[in-house]
């Protein structure tokens, strides 16, 4: 919508038709990733990757805390599970994403892309 109202009227926002075509394909291309769901994926990325650059690869193979941080998604995974069972509960939804958001995390962290053993 907001495309068509621009390339209607470009000079209404200050910008060439060269810079619409720009902006278009760059929105339909992260569109895309979105819709594909690589977005997260990429997310995750470089979130490691800022991790590895402040901490250092020595994190991914520390296997304490790997059993610790595993501990801490099971332990959440039985919250989460008494939470969403109880009728009006309205942090409920968030406290799953975020177990959701932690167990991806954990397996960025920790298993390797091609390994398809799980644990949790």
């Amino acid at each position: 919508m907001m495309f068509a109202k621009v390339k209607s009227n470009p000079d209404s926002y200050t910008i060439t038709s060269k810079m619409f075509k720009k902006l278009n394909r760059f929105c339909g291309k992260v569109y895309q990733i979105i819709l594909s769901g690589k977005l997260y994926d990429e997310y995750l990325n470089g979130l490691k990757e800022a991790i590895r650059l402040d901490v250092g690869e020595k994190l991914f193979k520390n296997k304490t805390f790997m059993e610790k941080y595993l501990d801490y998604i099971k332990i959440k995974i039985d919250t989460v599970s008494v939470a969403l069972a109880e009728p009006g509960n309205i942090k409920a939804q968030t406290d799953y994403m975020t177990l959701l958001v932690n167990y991806s995390v954990f397996r960025k962290l920790f298993i390797k892309d091609e390994d398809p053993k799980l644990y949790a």
